[in-house]
């Protein structure tokens, strides 16, 4: 029977999308928006169960955590929400630019950000942050804005990219990037494969670059589409990624199934770990894409 999905719903959202995370579970999904609040919705029902307001501009970082305990999301601080009362817990403080990711492994003993911005002498950096203490551990400084962040699931490497081509990646603890690769691209988005072996990373050239993920080598790359801002590895060696439609592909690159168009001007595309769903959130109009695996 060949994979398919339904268009299980178009949210309006109030304001442009920044963060965007699914809970570990699938039962959850979260978006921040330019109107500093941070949503939360049934992933089923896509019911919104709550609005915060994330109390710092341009909240690009949004992440649950690995126990669901908690939400994080804002700008230049990052605001952890307890996931049941959604009161402010704690916060993740030291960053002078905006975060524009964030990431949790399922050690849960860590959280990792990184920050940046276009002017000279910006906080281009990865930082790792204790989960307990919320305390600083590592900084790495980075060579230009990092949209792309991921940490592996056994927690032992975390990699970013950068909007000047380059990817780095290393473990936790390391005091510096292990390895670093660049190419002629703008990435948006980083991930580690759910065997945690590779690490892709795409952007504005609509190209996967694949790299090795404990020696950052290049293996090999996979033709999109086009520019695509968002990635989502998917069960079955399948992958989703969006540009003027949301696509699911074999491994190889081949598609499987495509969307029917979507909105202009993808932001972040996420998914279920189970494959389930499929969330795009996209600029214009502002809106969060929801799609559900049929049979």
């Amino acid at each position: 029977m060949p994979l398919t999905y339904r268009k299980l719903a178009v949210v309006a959202l109030g304001a442009s999308p920044y963060g965007l995370d699914v809970s570990p579970d699938g039962a959850r999904v979260a978006q921040a928006c330019f109107d500093q609040k941070l949503r939360v919705y049934d992933a089923a029902t896509m019911q919104e169960l709550k609005r915060v307001h994330v109390g710092s501009s341009f909240p690009h970082g949004v992440v649950f955590l690995a126990d669901q305990s908690a939400i994080g999301a804002g700008g230049r601080a990052l605001s952890l929400f307890d996931a049941s009362a959604f009161k402010r817990v704690g916060a993740l403080k030291g960053h002078r630019d905006e975060i524009l990711r964030a990431a949790a492994p399922a050690s849960n003993t860590h959280l990792v950000t990184v920050s940046g911005a276009s002017y000279r002498g910006a906080d281009c950096s990865l930082r790792v942050w204790d989960r307990q203490t919320l305390a600083p551990l590592i900084r790495w400084k980075l060579d230009a804005q990092p949209y792309g962040l991921d940490v592996r699931h056994d927690a032992g490497f975390v990699a970013a990219a950068t909007s000047a081509g380059e990817i780095v990646g290393g473990q936790l603890d390391d005091a510096a990037p292990r390895w670093s690769h660049r190419v002629d691209d703008w990435f948006y988005e980083s991930r580690f494969t759910p065997e945690g072996d590779e690490v892709w990373a795409v952007g504005d050239r609509g190209v996967v670059t694949v790299l090795d993920a404990v020696t950052g080598a290049p293996r090999r790359s996979l033709a999109l589409e086009g520019a695509t801002r968002g990635l989502a590895h998917l069960p079955e060696g399948r992958f989703a990624y969006a540009h003027k439609t949301l696509v699911v592909a074999d491994r190889d690159g081949a598609v499987v199934w495509r969307s029917e168009p979507l909105a202009q001007g993808v932001a972040h595309v996420a998914a279920s770990r189970d494959g389930l769903r499929l969330f795009v959130a996209c600029f214009e109009p502002a809106s969060l894409w929801v799609f559900e695996r049929e049979g």
